[in-house]
């Protein structure tokens, strides 16, 4: 029964997880993520795999105070939260990892939940998408490892558009050097 449950909340974890990347909205965006969290944290415990499960929480505070954050004046009170605020983040998952480690498979959600909390606070696309195809990877073994049926397909299915996202960033972003090169050459031609 526990393995039902947790492939229903598994699959709970994407639907929402899709409903927030459509989103327009940030404080649905913000909502529908932390709805995801916790039927991802769900779909873990159910499993037994304790540090999967209580990394969620980790992402969950994160997601909002990145919300904070992002709706902060520049200055010092805002570098001193943002740091802060990082530090409480790794020590949380830190003390989580520490109480719920059983196995070196347990270090993987703790690693996958570093990579996307660095991915939030990213500016480059690239940079972005990178940490969250190595958080994939490592969801992915972690998936695999405690036998998730549908969290192994549906999170090779998430790593899949992401590399597909990343290829086609890469691809736009040459097109524009070449455009822009082009036109450097006319420009000197003329």
């Amino acid at each position: 029964m526990n393995y039902i449950l947790s492939q229903i909340f598994i699959i709970f974890n994407y639907v929402f997880l899709v409903f927030s990347y459509i989103q327009k909205n940030y404080l649905k965006v913000l909502l529908h993520s932390c709805l995801a969290m916790v039927a991802s944290g769900l779909s873990f415990l159910f499993l037994g795999a304790y540090t999967g499960a209580t990394m969620p929480i980790i992402v969950i505070l994160a997601n909002i105070i990145f919300f904070m954050v992002e709706r902060m004046k520049e200055g010092r009170a805002k570098k001193v939260f943002y740091l802060s605020s990082i530090i409480l983040l790794f020590l949380g998952m830190s003390l989580f990892t520490y109480f719920t480690y059983d196995t070196a498979m347990s270090l993987c959600p703790a690693f996958g939940t570093f990579l996307f909390i660095v991915s939030l606070w990213q500016k480059n696309s690239i940079v972005y998408k990178l940490c969250g195809i190595l958080s994939c990877v490592v969801y992915v073994a972690y998936n695999i490892y405690f036998k998730s049926l549908f969290g192994s397909i549906l999170e090779s299915m998430l790593l899949i558009f992401l590399l597909v996202g990343m290829i086609m960033d890469i691809v736009k972003r040459n097109k524009k050097i070449n455009a822009e090169a082009l036109l450097l050459q006319r420009g000197k031609l003329v």
